[in-house]
Formats: structure tokens, C-alpha cells, sequence
């Protein structure tokens, strides 16, 4: 399993994307502990989620369990940027 502390500036929709040299499966995202959504599309595994306003300046914290070893390709943590 893998913790990251992420910093995001603007609300809206935040996709937090887990790219693998295989196709995953079986694997757990929390956001702040709450239990997020998988959705899976061959060797990624994402989460979208809706994001406030951060004035506060305060770090998300994702924790991703694998079910077996995985050699991970690429994380991303991105949104459309707000016009």
C-alpha cells in the first residue's frame, strides 16, 4: 500500500489516476479515509472526485492498498483548470 499527501488550489472535479505496466484489478483508494469509487479501464485505475475550494491550504490524503504487487507506470492527480 502507498500513502500520498496531495495539495489541490481550486474546487471541482479532481481525477486521481494509478497507471500500471499490467492491468489492475482488486486494488483500494481512500480519500481522508472515506472509501472512493474504482473505476477501472485496462492498466488504470482511477478515482474522480469533487474537491472544495482549498483556502485552507490543507493536503488529501490518498491511500492506495494493492491486492498483489504491481509495478506502477504513472500517478496523476489533475483537474480541468477553472475559466
Amino acid at each position: 500500500s502507498i500513502e500520498l499527501a496531495l495539495y489541490h488550489k481550486l474546487h471541482g472535479k479532481y481525477t486521481f489516476d494509478i497507471e500500471a505496466k499490467a492491468p489492475l484489478q482488486g486494488l483500494t483508494i481512500t480519500l481522508n479515509g472515506t472509501p472512493q469509487t474504482v473505476v477501472y479501464d485496462g492498466k488504470h485505475a482511477y478515482v474522480e472526485v469533487a474537491l472544495e475550494d482549498n483556502s485552507n491550504k490543507e493536503l488529501s490524503t490518498f491511500d492506495v492498498t494493492f491486492p498483489a504487487a504491481a509495478e506502477i507506470k504513472s500517478i496523476k492527480f489533475t483537474t480541468k483548470l477553472e475559466q
